[in-house]
This record gives structure tokens, C-alpha cells and sequence, in this order.
């Protein structure tokens, strides 16, 4: 099948809402875990307000938020280099806009009108391939028939008629 077939067509299509599935779904995992962090952050301030005023020991060392910040927009970074590498895509191109532009783009009219005329197609052809058969199986009965028929004039030896029974059977 080569890529301009309607089977090629709607396979390519359906290959191409996949992958736009698939980066929705990385991205609310992305954005899942984005959450995630943030409670995580919330958190941590929380029990350091409740902690407050208990002095920091040289066991545990101070957190620098900044750090954990530069650290998480760091990993964030390379998770979306990540995503773009496996995707095929340039760097900072995915975004929720495009997928939703490219669903709309399945379903513009030009596409409508092509897989409508796709599919009046192959019922034409179904069609068109019904009506053969069964010409061919009525002339292979006709066939059949034609062979089983005895006539008795083609299938015996003619009698000889003599030239008297000739003129009254041409006269009449």
C-alpha cells in the first residue's frame, strides 16, 4: 500500500492521535508531579513553621529552598529534553494548544470529504464485484444448460430424404 491509500491514510491518523494521546498523558504526569512537589513544598513549610523557634543542630543541615528550586527546574528541564528526544521534537514544542489544533485538523472537511469518497468507493467496488459474480455464475448456468440439452437434430445422423419428401417439406 503506498501513503496516499485510504487504508495508509486512516492508519498514518490514527499512528498521529496516538502520539498526541501519549504526549497529553506525559503531560498530565508532568503536571501531576509538578503538583506534587508543590504540596511537597507546602509541607515542608509547614513543619518548619510548627518547628520554628527549635534551633538547626549540626546533624541536620539547613535547607536552602532556593537550591531545591534550581534543583527542581533542573530536572524539570531534563525531563522535558527527554520527552522531546522521544517524541522527535524541537526543543520547547509541545504544548496542550497544538494537540487540540491538531484534533481539530482530523477533523476538517477536506478530510470528512476524503474519507467519505474513500468509503462511497469501496462500497461502489463491493457493489460493482457482486454484480460480476453472479453474471459470471448465470452464464456458467446458461453454460451448463446449453450442454445438457439434447436435440435430436443436432445429435443423430440425418436421415436421408429423398427428393419428393424434399419439395413438399420446402413447400411447406
Amino acid at each position: 500500500l503506498k501513503a496516499n491509500h485510504p487504508t495508509m491514510r486512516a492508519l498514518n491518523a490514527q499512528k498521529a492521535a496516538l502520539v498526541l494521546q501519549i504526549k497529553a498523558e506525559a503531560a498530565s504526569i508532568a503536571s501531576a508531579l509538578e503538583t506534587e512537589a508543590r504540596l511537597d513544598d507546602t509541607q515542608i513549610k509547614l513543619l518548619q513553621s510548627q518547628l520554628g523557634g527549635s534551633p538547626v543542630t549540626a546533624s541536620t543541615p539547613p535547607v536552602d529552598a532556593g537550591a531545591l528550586e534550581a534543583q527542581a527546574t533542573a530536572q524539570r528541564a531534563e525531563l522535558d529534553s527527554l520527552m522531546d528526544a522521544y517524541f522527535g521534537l524541537r526543543p520547547g514544542a509541545t504544548t496542550p494548544a497544538t494537540a487540540a489544533a491538531t484534533t481539530a485538523n482530523l477533523l476538517s472537511p477536506l478530510n470528512l470529504f476524503v474519507a467519505g469518497v474513500a468509503a462511497i468507493a469501496a462500497l461502489m467496488f463491493q457493489i460493482a464485484l457482486t454484480l460480476r459474480r453472479r453474471r459470471q455464475h448465470r452464464e456458467a448456468l446458461d453454460l451448463a444448460l446449453f450442454e445438457s440439452d439434447l436435440d435430436l437434430e443436432t445429435v443423430a445422423d440425418p436421415v436421408p430424404v429423398s427428393e419428393p419428401d424434399l419439395a413438399l417439406r420446402r413447400a411447406s
